[in-house]
């Protein structure tokens, strides 16, 4: 008698952002996607109007409005009504689709996920980058007002309570859930962000010939959103000094959104010729950028978000210059080349002592990082946390628990 093949389990995945655009926060979605289905799972997205559709991931948007245009990160006055055409999109595939798990993620990903999941009776996973609160307070929503800080400080305790488990990107998001809001330790696990195997490059000469970078400079490349809490106005400063103060030095700068006012921000600065813009970049063309560079930088002042762009540079065994939080040490080590003072002079005067460091030096310094991606920070390795949450959702669904 032939045995039937067993169905795979099913997963609803929410993202409520213009998924795939190229950015940290969808990095991490398209990758632990492709975890899933690595573990044998069928993955479906629900996301908004906006973005690219990955190859190999089956993709369902919200109703499309016209006049939303935004890629970038941060919060806007349109997301309530986003988020409610997302969830009406969810619920027309969750019924065709029937997942086994809702995943959810970020904060709205969490509320319309275990909405969908109490719908149909399945469990429910939130994934967290970092706190509303916090989120909200660094783009100034929230910052003056307090009645707003309250009302976003409540939203985010009920919604914590609402899934089945939390996967948290950094032990410091786990902590704060644990700390500030009460989540039961046991209903959070740390899936830190990674690196896939496919961003693994070599420095290349041939990669900044290709971007019309003069011979004989010290390339600094600075890859990620371009916002300010991504440090970009730290950057655009301390840069400006750094090359005044070192003319064998050159600027590789790739991001969004922004990029015609970031660019003529570079320009009246006086990077002009100094540096390269290259706006957007593809993410799987992101290795060919980073192995044009001799030094990575990344100003970010969040000391609890995670910082994706770390094991980008690590993969591509470069030299990072950060500053000194908690999120960076976890990632980097003892092998960061630390900032203490936050501030553009401070960020300035750490890249110019990386920069006084022998070449040979600070190519050895990278070439440890990219080993230490390699053991512990690949997507591949990140698996094992991740399983762990399914099997266990998944087996306490067939035990009926």
């Amino acid at each position: 008698m032939a045995h039937a093949r067993s169905t795979p389990p099913r997963v609803l995945v929410i993202a409520p952002t213009p998924f795939f655009a190229d950015r940290g926060c969808h990095v991490r979605i398209y990758e632990e996607v492709r975890l899933l289905q690595q573990l044998g799972m069928q993955v479906e997205v629900c996301t908004y109007h906006l973005g690219r559709d990955p190859e190999g991931i089956p993709t369902h948007r919200s109703l499309r409005v016209p006049w939303y245009h935004k890629l970038g990160p941060g919060p806007s006055w349109h997301k309530p009504y986003l988020d409610l055409l997302l969830l009406a999109r969810a619920v027309s595939v969750a019924r065709r689709f029937r997942p086994a798990v809702v995943h959810g993620h970020l904060h709205e990903g969490a509320l319309i996920g275990a909405l969908v999941a109490k719908v149909f009776r399945v469990p429910c996973i939130a994934d967290y980058q970092g706190s509303l609160t916090r989120e909200m307070a660094s783009y100034g929503f929230g910052e003056r007002l307090g009645l707003r800080r309250r009302l976003f400080g409540w939203v985010e305790r009920v919604v914590n309570r609402l899934p089945d488990r939390i996967v948290a990107c950094t032990t410091e998001v786990q902590r704060d859930l644990i700390e500030r809001f009460g989540v039961p330790p046991g209903r959070t696990t740390v899936v830190a962000d990674g690196v896939g195997q496919g961003l693994f490059r070599e420095p290349d000469s041939g990669a900044r010939r290709a971007l019309g970078i003069p011979d004989g400079q010290r390339v600094i490349v600075f890859l990620g959103v371009l916002t300010a809490v991504q440090g970009i106005d730290i950057l655009i400063e301390s840069m400006t000094r750094v090359l005044q103060e070192r003319p064998d030095t050159h600027l590789l700068v790739a991001g969004f959104p922004g990029e015609r006012e970031r660019a003529a921000e570079m320009e009246r600065h006086g990077l002009g010729s100094r540096a390269t813009f290259l706006g957007r970049v593809p993410y799987l063309d992101v290795p060919g950028v980073l192995a044009a560079a001799d030094l990575a930088v990344t100003p970010k002042v969040s000391t609890t978000e995670g910082n994706g762009k770390l094991f980008n540079y690590m993969a591509c065994a470069l030299p990072v210059v950060a500053f000194d939080n908690p999120v960076n040490r976890a990632i980097l080590g003892d092998d960061g080349l630390y900032v203490q003072k936050q501030s553009a002079d401070g960020f300035a005067e750490g890249v110019l002592e990386a920069l006084d460091r022998p070449p040979d030096a600070l190519e050895a310094l990278g070439r440890r990082l990219q080993a230490r991606a390699r053991a512990e920070h690949s997507w591949v390795r990140n698996r094992l946390p991740l399983a762990k949450v399914y099997r266990e959702l998944l087996g306490r669904r067939r035990s009926g628990g």
